[in-house]
């Protein structure tokens, strides 16, 4: 078996597997030495040394060959051998050998293993050199545990290093970053604090740049924790809990879908399994419900600002936002939550592309088509876990009691994990009454195959009035949850009488609540309220409208105090949410535009008279707050069936609202022909009810759109004169830069240029830095087109300088695409490549289809001029199919000549 040699604690050693012993300290010191040299021969000298220092004793190396001969008394005269004045062991093994050869490997933990304690018997120079070789590999395991995701493995050893060496920056980093991976980045920015005082009380420092690096990088990106709480009671599941977690670790880019019934636990379980993992994702966890989404951009985007991109540089296009999304995934290890998701398309543009993130989805659907996803099937629960769950509920000892009559209520029960927590909330309110007793009660009254709605007509049936008339009006919008304000609006009460019905109704678990003031309905609970009609549904969702038109109104007034739309718009009841600042409006519309469209959409289905107008006047409000937010899909469909429903009511004034808007808005999404239908028999009407100038400004619109130079001029100049005359100096602006451009496209080059610098100066007066951007830009356009390319490359030098200070990069782009025209009609290639190519980044990021187009046909008559045909040939192409697809046949046309004449059929 040989001899082994222990110094990493107490110095020991082992002959044949006996221990034997090893002397005096000094003894020992010497053995360790002996140890720690390896095969190196020690001089006699250096163990005096090591022993006495500089004052040895005048028998100090007979001291020494005495330790000597001793050791080899217990070790084997061959064990312990001399070479000249010195020393040497042969064929002894040590656990500093075996804790250096782990180390080399990588086994970090087994190498730490090794020791038993302080190595205080070895001299204060190999101590140093012990602790130094123990501390370095402490840094090398917590360094491998953070990098796999398992930082609350060594947060107890880093806190035992930090007290050993609170001086050592290395050991400091390692600490921040493992308590940021643990989601306790606030504790990681206190603990750079900590050393930065302690570097400057004791050495008069600043920390190193790898701490310094680390608390700027801690300081400036977010880490999301959008999780909702997990379940307390969470129930059985064990293996498909530790399955799904499993899968999450371990990473690839798989994303997980978990499909089933409504009720069968689909949230509660990837919750409950995003919990688990989530040290295994330290840059955050992002979730999202999605029911009721109808564009996925919406959530693209809050997840967006929620990893820190700025408002102003979150993409409009859904593409450009999804490709952004991946990016700022791309070297971050997120977990994204995606909850009741529709099918895959809702869900693609939503997921990150490395497989360093994981992605969790629940849904109704099994999304098999869901490309790299694995589907899992959620049954309920089996009769032991359903058991237990109503057992957590109860009380163990209450279903062990009558377990016969139990396991017949869970069949009832359809061993669905909704009715089972709402019968066991009714029993848990109810001490005195058997299983027995809600059993029998159950039989008769059980209508469905599951039996939840027995349930919860049992429920409901233990409601007093007032919360019975809470739970029947909250269920009535189409809106996937409520806040507190607009189900207070709904229910006609003041807010702390409706948050404690509300809350009362969640407590007999009646109501949901995934975030502090909203409340939702399960959808089978939803649908069995809105089975109990209440004969105050009608005048409760008048209520809501005009609590959704309040506050979209005030919202206008913050964003735009003097828009023309506000002085036609109705004063509606008193109330609404008020507004501190734009910010505060984006906040209230992330969370509340969806259910507000869908609760629009459902008056203008079923409403009638002053809820109807009130829906009506709402869209165009909240174009008015923000063209960025409104979701085009969503609000082409909610104004067609408010057209329907005023048609079906006779109310003409909602119908003009609702056809207006819908009209600009197939303008503004690149759909000409179907806006003109819209609009075709509008305009006498809008004259009756003061929308004139919004629909008249659609129109010419329309008409430069289509070429009808003439009958734009007319109308441009009766656009111009009904401002005028309604004292709108914005609208007078914008009148005067429409005309220009008629006017330059009728070939009235002079009249243009002087039209154009009317709006300027107006603009200026007024001192509107956004609207005076857009009248700049006009006039360069105007002015490239009669020729005089320098004045237009100074305003459009001004147009783009505004509008970056005014952060509307999507005219920023557009300018920039302008003035590299002219640079290019100047020959300036190189500034034109340059302008182009900002242009058409900026375009790319926001997701502006006609500046991209522009911006590619530069680049391609740059490559042209420079003989660089392929890459010419290229981006023209690509150009002329954007044009084509927005119905742009001058462009397409100019586009296809230029193919022509570099040498390609077209």
């Amino acid at each position: 078996m040989g001899v082994r040699v222990a110094v990493m604690g107490s110095v020991k050693a082992w002959r044949d597997g006996q221990e034997v012993p090893v002397g005096s300290p000094q003894q020992r010191k010497v053995l360790a030495a002996l140890v720690l040299a390896g095969d190196r021969v020690v001089m006699v000298d250096e163990l005096v040394d090591l022993l006495w220092g500089d004052d040895p004793a005048p028998t100090a190396e007979p001291t020494v060959r005495t330790y000597v001969s001793r050791l080899r008394r217990s070790l084997g005269a061959e064990r312990l051998v001399s070479v000249g004045r010195g020393y040497t062991l042969h064929g002894v093994s040590s656990d500093v050998a075996e804790f250096e050869e782990r180390v080399e490997a990588g086994e970090y933990r087994r190498a730490l293993a090794l020791w038993s304690g302080e190595p205080k018997e070895c001299a204060p120079i190999q101590r140093a050199r012990l602790e130094e070789a123990r501390a370095a590999a402490v840094e090398a395991l917590c360094e491998e545990e953070v990098g796999n995701g398992r930082p609350h493995a060594v947060l107890r050893e880093l806190a035992d290093l930090v007290a050993r060496y609170p001086l050592r920056e290395r050991v400091r980093a390692l600490q921040m970053r493992a308590l940021h991976a643990a989601g306790r980045t606030a504790e990681a920015m206190e603990i750079f604090d900590d050393v930065r005082t302690l570097l400057d009380d004791e050495l008069g420092v600043e920390p190193g740049r790898e701490l310094l690096e680390l608390r700027e990088l801690l300081s400036e990106r977010p880490v999301p924790a959008q999780l909702p709480p997990d379940t307390a009671d969470f129930t059985g599941r064990a293996e498909l809990v530790a399955d799904l977690a499993a899968a999450l670790r371990a990473g690839g880019g798989r994303a997980l879908s978990v499909s089933g019934i409504g009720g069968v636990g689909k949230t509660t379980l990837a919750v409950h399994v995003a919990h688990q993992v989530r040290e295994a994702f330290p840059d955050g966890q992002l979730y999202a419900d999605l029911r009721g989404v109808e564009e996925p951009g919406v959530v693209v985007a809050a997840f967006l600002r929620a990893l820190g991109v700025p408002e102003e540089q979150v993409p409009a296009e859904l593409d450009a936002g999804a490709a952004l999304l991946r990016t700022q995934l791309s070297d971050r290890r997120v977990l994204v939550v995606l909850d009741n998701a529709r099918d895959s398309a809702q869900v693609g543009p939503l997921l990150p592309g490395t497989p360093s993130c994981g992605a969790l989805l629940t849904s109704r659907t099994r999304m098999f088509d869901l490309v790299n996803a694995r589907v899992v099937d959620l049954d309920v629960l089996t009769p032991e876990e359903s058991t237990t769950l109503l057992g957590r509920i109860v009380g163990p000892d209450r279903v062990a009691a009558e377990r016969g009559e139990a396991a017949e209520l869970l069949e009832l029960c359809g061993h669905l994990p909704l009715a089972v927590r709402v019968m066991g909330a009714r029993l848990a309110a109810r001490p005195g009454r058997t299983l027995a007793d809600e059993r029998a009660r159950l039989s008769v009254l059980r209508t469905g195959e599951l039996g939840v709605e027995a349930a919860f007509e049992l429920s409901y049936r233990q409601l007093d009035p007032a919360q019975a008339r809470a739970f029947r009006l909250a269920a009535l919008p189409d809106a996937p949850d409520l806040s507190l304000e607009a189900a207070s609006a709904l229910l006609g009460l003041e807010e702390r009488e409706a948050e404690d019905l509300l809350d009362s109704l969640i407590d007999l678990s009646l109501l949901e609540s995934r975030a502090p003031g909203r409340y939702r309905y399960h959808d089978l609970l939803k649908v069995y309220a809105r089975g109990h009609r209440d004969d105050e549904a009608e005048r409760a969702l008048e209520r809501l409208a005009g609590f959704y038109h309040a506050s979209v109104v005030r919202a206008v007034r913050l964003q735009a105090p003097d828009a023309l739309l506000l002085r036609y718009l109705s004063a509606g009841e008193a109330g609404g949410l008020g507004f501190g600042s734009k910010h505060e409006v984006l906040t209230w519309l992330d969370a509340e535009l969806d259910g507000l469209l869908l609760v629009v959409e459902q008056l203008g289905r079923t409403a009638g008279g002053p809820a109807l107008r009130l829906a009506a006047e709402i869209v165009p409000a909240l174009c008015e707050v923000s063209q960025q937010i409104v979701r085009h899909e969503a609000v082409e469909r909610v104004l067609r069936a408010l057209i329907d429903g005023a048609r079906r009511c006779g109310d003409l004034v909602s119908e003009v609202y609702a056809r207006s808007w819908l009209g600009l808005q197939l303008l503004w999404r690149n759909r000409p022909l179907e806006a003109e239908a819209v609009l075709s028999d509008v305009l006498p009407l809008t004259r009756q009810h003061f929308l004139e100038p919004f629909t008249l400004h659609a129109f010419l619109a329309l008409h430069h759109r289509f070429g009808r130079i003439a009958e734009g001029l007319e109308g441009a100049a009766e656009l111009l004169e009904l401002h005028t005359r309604l004292d709108n100096p914005e609208g007078v602006a914008n009148s005067l830069s429409l005309l220009a451009r008629l006017n330059a496209e009728a070939g009235h080059g002079g009249r243009a240029v002087e039209l154009a610098e009317r709006a300027v100066d107006l603009n200026r007066r007024r001192g509107h830095d956004s609207e005076t951007a857009d009248a700049l830009y006009q006039h360069g356009v105007i002015l490239i087109s009669v020729g005089r390319h320098e004045e237009a490359i100074t305003r459009l030098t001004e147009s783009v300088a505004l509008h970056q200070l005014m952060r509307e990069p999507t005219w920023q782009a557009l300018a920039l695409g302008r003035r590299a025209s002219a640079l290019l009609d100047l020959g300036r290639l190189d500034a034109a490549e340059e302008d182009a190519r900002e242009a058409l980044d900026l375009c790319l990021t926001v997701g502006e289809r006609f500046g991209e187009g522009l911006a590619l046909s530069v680049l391609g008559q740059v490559a042209i001029a420079r003989g660089e045909h392929g890459q010419a040939r290229e981006r023209l192409t690509t150009a002329r199919a954007i044009f084509a697809e927005m119905g742009d046949d001058l462009e397409v046309d100019r586009l296809t000549a230029l193919l022509r004449a570099s040498g390609d059929p077209a």
